[in-house]
């Protein structure tokens, strides 16, 4: 644990004095026993293209950001490895600011930075230098002197005995026996080298694919040897299967709910089991074992993508199945284990709204019916929420099986969030350069991403916004998330700031009315370019709803000027939030006029 001093032979700690070979970034060790046997397609870019760009930024800055923009130009889908927000369930099982922890397969770095905002100090290793090298530049690009990346595998530690307070191994047990000859035994020596390194009444959270999975019995493939039904075969056949088809051994076992319990009982740790959806990759929502019917419920009516009938149709089943059988049938687990004979507390409520460091760790307290809300970058409490019993806007607004029956609700929703909106009016006003400064920051972010005509059209248009702009008291995230709907068909706005401050009108009305209009398409969150698409599309009752929340949300606006002020609306929201699904589609239509006709096709 002391300091890391740099020799001619590479690192010295200079609280004992041990000597270590130096890693592949400044302040990285190297413990290279093996070489690194898993890589995505952006491995390739990390060295030459990533971690320049990390180096780059004066911190404390966002990297997980600079990697999307990065991934995106380069036309690679990276996803969400990168989002902070998968690492909230890490941070609310750490026992206080004097804490260390470790992150065995750090990957892209996620969890290790995270974790690194509330522990004193963070140990990442990897099999692979470059994600080693990756890690390492995010926390320097991120102002955290507080993480040591090392490259070593996960099944010898390089840590003293009782050393840390945590371990996460996120997604990377099952992968521990490649190549070994025996995936078992790897994977008891990965949990048995965990519990050496835990201090007594340490937790080791663990993530890890469900073996008997619901897909995998409807004929998905399995997510490590791609392959219909390996995981639910007996261990002798499913290796028999692989052998055939690819040439190599079974080395990727996953494990049921109850094998897995066995599995971390057997290494010395006290298990309990949460549910994680749609899954560990994915977080959107978490609840322990203990909480499945309340949590399944909240999942169905919160969290769950209902974008096809198929997906109704599973939705209405989640919801009569026994609890405790779905969360047997669950993608993923998250496991948390503590050395000792007790184990750990009930996993909270974990929900993921944004992504990204900027965002907030958003935890249920089952018996109280409380939301409460913290800084992902602070760790500061920001707000606490009575839970509403009701349905997320989306989620309420795609559940019909019939389109009518769901067009009918866009309605519904469209005429409730108008009424919210005439009811934000203020009596104040904003200068239309104050305005244009806000969005024209917005636009700076995504500039170098567009075509030099259209960020001039864009400019332009802004142009033609009133010397004066009215303002009305601002929500600030009016998406459809952010609307919970009663069984009586009322509305509650969630997820509001302390103090709705008066701001320029726009923000709020080009937030739902694209988020409204964007729900039929499919997609699971906020898309700017589909909801455009969506207006377009708009005729007869539909577009009567939207031209009524048009003239509530813009309010005091002539008609001519709204296309101006829902493209300035929007540039205010992405100066916020810094990235917004869709936004180069949505700026390209604001720029060749397509906004401009949707909004005047509809009725006045």
């Amino acid at each position: 644990m002391g300091e890391l001093e740099t020799t001619p032979s590479g690192l010295r700690c200079e609280a004992c004095g041990a000597d270590y070979a130096e890693g592949p970034y400044p302040g990285t060790l190297a413990f290279s026993e093996v070489g690194a046997n898993f890589a995505q397609e952006l491995d390739a870019q990390i060295l030459p293209r990533l971690v320049p760009a990390l180096d780059a930024l004066e911190p404390p800055a966002c990297s997980e950001r600079v990697i999307e923009r990065t991934a995106r130009e380069l036309g690679i889908a990276v996803g969400n490895p990168v989002w902070e927000g998968r690492a909230d369930i890490a941070r609310l099982l750490l026992r206080g600011k004097d804490t260390v922890a470790l992150d065995v397969g750090c990957g892209f770095g996620t969890f290790a930075t995270a974790v690194a905002r509330s522990a004193r100090h963070v140990f990442a290793t990897d099999r692979s230098p470059v994600r080693v090298a990756l890690t390492a530049a995010r926390a320097r690009a991120e102002g955290l002197d507080n993480l040591t990346a090392f490259e070593t595998n996960g099944v010898r530690l390089p840590l003293g005995d009782a050393t840390c307070d945590l371990v996460t191994i996120i997604g990377v047990l099952e992968w521990a026996g490649v190549g070994t000859g025996d995936a078992p035994a790897a994977q008891r020596a990965m949990l048995a080298e965990v519990r050496r390194v835990l201090k007594p009444g340490g937790v080791l959270l663990l993530g890890i694919e469900n073996r008997y999975a619901a897909h995998y019995f409807l004929g998905a493939r399995e997510d490590h040897t791609d392959l219909r039904f390996s995981s639910l075969l007996p261990r002798r056949l499913a290796d028999l299967q692989i052998r055939r088809a690819r040439g190599v051994p079974f080395e990727t076992p996953t494990h049921g709910r109850a094998a897995l319990k066995r599995l971390l009982a057997d290494a010395g740790l006290a298990p309990r089991i949460a549910a994680v959806l749609p899954s560990y990759q994915q977080p959107r929502f978490a609840f322990d074992e203990a909480d499945a019917r309340d949590g399944v419920r909240f999942y169905v009516r919160h969290a769950f993508h209902a974008g096809s009938t198929a997906r109704r149709i599973a939705g209405r089943l989640l919801l009569r199945a026994p609890a405790g059988a779905v969360v047997g049938l669950v993608p993923s687990y998250w496991a948390i284990a503590a050395k000792g004979d007790q184990p750990p507390p009930p996993v909270p409520g974990v929900v993921t709204g944004s992504p990204h460091c900027d965002g907030a760790i958003k935890r249920i307290d089952w018996r109280a019916g409380l939301l409460r809300a913290t800084s992902r970058l602070t760790g500061e409490p920001l707000r606490e929420e009575q839970l509403v019993d009701g349905w997320n806007a989306r989620r309420w607004a795609a559940w019909p099986l019939h389109a009518s029956a769901r067009a009918a609700r866009r309605r519904a929703l469209a005429g409730a969030i108008a009424e919210q909106l005439r009811g934000a009016v203020s009596e104040a006003s904003a200068a239309r350069d104050e305005l244009l400064a806000e969005a024209n920051a917005g636009l700076e972010l995504v500039a170098g991403t567009l075509d030099a005509g259209v960020v001039e059209r864009c400019r332009a248009l802004l142009a033609e916004l009133p010397e004066q702009v009215p303002c009305a008291r601002e929500h600030g995230d009016l998406i459809l998330n952010n609307v919970v709907v009663a069984d009586g068909g009322a509305i509650r706005l969630v997820d509001r700031p302390e103090r709705e401050a008066p701001a320029p009108v726009g923000r709020d009305a080009a937030t739902a009315l694209l988020d409204l209009c964007g729900i039929e398409s499919g997609v699971k969150q906020l898309d700017l370019a589909r909801g455009v698409d969506g207006l377009e599309r708009l005729r007869g009752a539909d577009a009567a709803a939207a031209g009524a929340l048009v003239r509530a949300g813009f309010a005091g606006v002539p008609r001519e000027q709204v296309p101006a002020a829902l493209l300035a609306g929007v540039l205010r929201h992405l100066a916020a939030h810094r990235a917004l699904t869709g936004v180069e589609g949505f700026l390209a239509a604001a720029a060749d006029g397509r906004l401009a006709r949707a909004l005047a096709a509809l009725p006045a």
